[in-house]
């Protein structure tokens, strides 16, 4: 996308610095997210694209004001345009690479609660709770079930805290209310175990394979989840870019390396 464009969507100034651009973002975001329009489908698809716009948007902006930390666009097109007095050839403003394609939204949440899970499970072995569960088979079962439960406890407390998870803090999620505020600690517990509930099959491992995969379609359809629509919040997400996946990725599949030695 072209920068002035980016910067007329986001209703930037031509002087604006990166803090502005992820305020404008969330602001933005905080508007035209879909879940506000549930009770008319015509509005929602349009929220929808506009929101699609404002990520693409975001994207291009980011890449611009990152290739250089003391300009934004009016400094950089003054500059050019000296440049271009000297050598008449010379475009009036540099383009902006082209940024790599961004991930997911349906990869980057279930990337996100994938790293907490095992974050969350390496600090229990760590502490030495595996020693609760002695049978090979359903100890480990009941491993699954009691870290997916207590886990929401964890959650809840995070998110009425600071509004985010180490995982999700890593792909740049928040979760919010519709007033733009971090939830309470009971509404982020009802939402925690509606996620434990609904998304993970109340820890039974034969179904939580089975629910993953309905709520990544879901996902992938741009519809909400059943426990943000429920709770009436927000899920809004910072653009991170690949290093970032990459890294949660890694902890991933490290940490399940660990988990299974």
């Amino acid at each position: 996308m072209n920068v002035k464009k980016a910067y007329e969507i986001l209703r930037l100034k031509p002087d604006a610095s990166v803090a502005d651009l992820k305020l404008a973002y969330r602001d933005l975001v905080s508007v035209w997210h879909p879940d506000r329009f549930l009770h008319n489908p015509r509005l929602k698809e349009k929220a929808e694209q506009q929101l699609q716009e404002i990520n693409q948007a975001y994207e291009s902006a980011l890449a611009f004001l990152s290739s250089d930390a003391t300009g934004g666009l009016s400094k950089k097109t003054g500059a050019a345009g000296k440049h271009s007095r000297h050598r008449p050839n010379a475009g009036s403003v540099r383009k902006a690479s082209m940024p790599f394609p961004p991930v997911p939204d349906w990869v980057v949440r279930f990337l996100a609660r994938s790293t907490d899970s095992v974050i969350f499970a390496l600090i229990l072995g760590y502490i030495g709770a595996f020693r609760l569960f002695h049978h090979t088979v359903a100890g480990r079962l009941m491993y699954v079930l009691a870290i997916t439960l207590l886990w929401a406890f964890v959650e809840a407390n995070l998110l009425s805290s600071i509004g985010t998870t180490p995982g999700k803090w890593l792909l740049g999620i928040r979760v919010i209310t519709r007033q733009g505020n971090r939830p309470v600690l009971l509404d982020a517990f009802k939402r925690s175990i509606g996620v434990w509930w609904y998304g993970l099959g109340a820890g039974v491992v034969p179904v939580m394979p089975v629910m993953m995969v309905v709520n990544c379609l879901r996902l992938m359809k741009h519809r909400p989840m059943q426990w943000d629509v429920t709770g009436r919040f927000f899920v809004i997400r910072e653009p991170r870019g690949y290093f970032m996946a990459i890294v949660a990725l890694a902890i991933v599949v490290l940490g399940c390396r660990m988990l299974i030695l």
